[in-house]
């Protein structure tokens, strides 16, 4: 009798279905946006002190929550507040698990840093050739773009 492999996507699903490795699995990614979170503040060269200055935290202790997942469920807005704070934007991309394609970006900006944005005059400037006809790749905070 011939076995039949398992495929890795298979043998995944299958060991979700176990509510222990499920809650592992889920520790595992809130450690790694902490690390992630940690690593992009150090590559600003800002120390959770500074950083909770800037977000207008009264100390370091929100900080190291985020950073530490400390059982927190983190919501979007927690979470590009602190990248915008660090002069990045929160990105999400729908991806086509077949063929891994993306079908849908969508960003978000945090409302307070978008409140202080000025308004962009785009009069004058020559986007050149490459611009699509149309539409655009990239729209204001808190949009999404369609990819084509």
């Amino acid at each position: 009798m011939k076995r039949r492999l398992t495929t890795l996507d298979e043998y995944f699903s299958r060991a979700m279905e176990n509510p222990e490795l499920r809650r592992a699995y889920r520790e595992v990614l809130d450690e790694e946006l902490g690390e992630t979170l940690r690593y992009l503040r150090e590559e600003r060269g800002l120390t959770q002190n500074e950083l909770a200055e800037l977000m207008g935290y009264a100390n370091r202790s929100r900080i190291s929550q985020i950073e530490g997942a400390e059982g927190l469920k983190l919501n979007l807005e927690t979470i590009a507040r602190y990248a915008n704070t660090l002069g990045y934007r929160l990105d999400i991309n729908f991806v086509d698990t077949h063929s891994g394609e993306v079908s849908a970006r969508y960003f978000l900006s945090d409302v307070d840093t978008v409140a202080r944005e000025q308004s962009w005059n785009l009069e004058g400037i020559d986007f050149g050739p490459e611009w699509p006809e149309g539409g655009v790749e990239d729209v204001a905070p808190g949009g999404i773009d369609m990819a084509a």
